[in-house]
């Protein structure tokens, strides 16, 4: 993030430079031209957008983004309550589905010349499937990986409430800490993207899921691993295993209110695809009870 600051000021620098040539050129005093910046947004998503800022030769900036329903802000309001541009690319990560967005920037070139520059984008439409119920536990070290394994249940339905068709998400998650304790029954929510196995979390953090395979038991067909489970009927249909690592991705969010969310899309490698979302409160059971 700082790299790119730093790019954008030797890009303001190096505007004001030939800004500053220019005008000595010209001779005649005259300002030379000042160039609006030019506001890019891509990357939208049902909650966030990535927004690109090419500077022009302006060198002071200000941001401001608000629901369109809020209207138009003035330039007058983001130079008093907006936020400073310290980076040339930066992703709004903190938006909702299926809502119009206005993003305005308001800057100043070297010589007080001033630009508003305004871009409206729209998120998408949420369209994962909300699990009803869920919870986490935690069973302490694994001896095989070496790492701290917790489990990740939910449904789209209340546990025990089952009515025959739903959908079961099992979550494998490998840490390589020890979950802080809470009391002698729960521990406290780990919070981050899960990356594949393989990467022993080095991508993004400490986390990493298990890929499993296929197998059979008296039972019937179940999944060891990571995977989503159809019932119709009480009757396993079809089963997704997070096969597929570059399409699979996996998170927990903090929100920030005491609630977290789990969230994600499990992929595998015959093209079959669920997204899913669950948001609770409640902490991680321990089914651990080492060190009480």
């Amino acid at each position: 993030m700082k790299k790119a600051f730093a790019i954008l000021s030797i890009i303001a620098a190096f505007m004001l430079a030939a800004c500053t040539s220019e005008k000595q050129d010209q001779g005649n005093g005259e300002e030379c031209p000042c160039s609006e910046p030019v506001v890019i947004v891509s990357g939208i998503t049902e909650e966030s957008a990535e927004i690109n800022i090419d500077p022009g030769n302006a060198d002071t900036f200000m941001y401001l983004y608000v629901p369109k329903s809020d209207g138009t802000p003035s330039p007058e309001t983001v130079w008093s309550t907006g936020t400073k541009l310290e980076e040339s690319s930066f992703i709004l990560s903190d938006l909702d589905a299926e809502t119009d967005y206005i993003f305005a920037l308001a800057s100043k070139c070297p010589h007080a010349k001033e630009f508003f520059t305004i871009k409206e984008f729209k998120t998408i439409k949420d369209d994962a499937v909300i699990m009803a119920d869920g919870f986490m536990g935690y069973d302490g070290l694994d001896a095989a990986s070496g790492r701290y394994r917790l489990n990740i249940m939910m449904s789209t339905e209340k546990m025990g409430e089952h009515t025959g068709n739903y959908y079961d998400v099992i979550i494998y998650v490998y840490l390589k800490y020890d979950l802080e304790r809470i009391d002698d029954m729960t521990r406290e929510v780990p919070f981050g993207k899960i990356t594949p196995f393989y990467t022993d979390g080095q991508q993004f953090g400490d986390m990493v899921y298990y890929i499993g395979k296929h197998f059979s038991d008296n039972e019937g067909e179940n999944a060891q691993g990571t995977a989503v489970f159809k019932y119709d009927n009480d009757v396993t249909t079809e089963i997704i295993v997070a096969d597929d690592t570059e399409n699979t991705s996996l998170e927990i969010v903090d929100n920030g209110d005491g609630t977290y969310t789990v969230k994600g899309i499990i992929a595998d490698l015959n093209g079959k695809s669920f997204k899913f979302k669950f948001t609770d409160d409640k902490a991680v059971f321990s089914l651990d009870q080492t060190g009480m």
